[in-house]
């Protein structure tokens, strides 16, 4: 398994398989913000090239993956994921977070080079075009605020809230 040995416990409800249902749901919600953020920080990057799309998907899957590095030791501590032989970040194995990047950068990668001739497109302005980085910003914040793992709080301000707010200044000012 690229992610490493683990389960997850019933507390998080309904299963397919053996996943919870909102596992994939929360992985889809994580996509969008991520890939804005990666989008407000390369603005002027020619998407429709090679090197465009790859480092789109690398930006994109940091992002992602600076996300889950604040999510997956909480969820370890509280038993809804459970690493089978624990790991030295906070109790989940480096090599969870190696599989993230793969995983997110091959699947960025993938749909960006599908998707280069026809970049998304929204009719929306300011603040309402600005929204899934505000929601990554404010996901940031929110794992910078006192939780049960003190030191997450700094991982946060550096894996999601500079990210975060690097990006959002471009995609609040060039939006508007």
């Amino acid at each position: 398994m690229i992610y490493g040995p683990y389960h997850y416990s019933d507390a998080l409800g309904a299963k397919s398989g053996h996943v919870p249902i909102i596992i994939p749901l929360a992985w889809f919600m994580m996509i969008y913000p991520s890939w804005r953020v990666a989008q407000a920080l390369l603005r002027g990057v020619d998407m429709r090239s090679i090197a465009g799309v790859t480092v789109r998907a690398v930006i994109t899957a940091v992002a992602m993956t600076g996300w889950d590095m604040v999510m997956d030791p909480g969820m370890a501590r509280a038993g809804t994921g459970v690493w089978e032989r624990g790991g030295p970040y906070f109790g989940v194995p480096l090599r969870n977070y190696l599989g993230w990047m793969a995983t997110t950068f091959l699947i960025y990668w993938a749909v960006g080079w599908l998707w280069r001739r026809g970049e998304l497109r929204t009719s929306a302005r300011g603040v309402f075009a600005a929204l899934p980085v505000i929601v990554y910003a404010f996901f940031a914040i929110r794992y910078m605020t006192p939780n049960e793992i003190p030191a997450l709080q700094m991982v946060a301000v550096f894996s999601m809230g500079m990210p975060g707010l690097v990006a959002l200044v471009p995609a609040l000012v060039n939006e508007a």
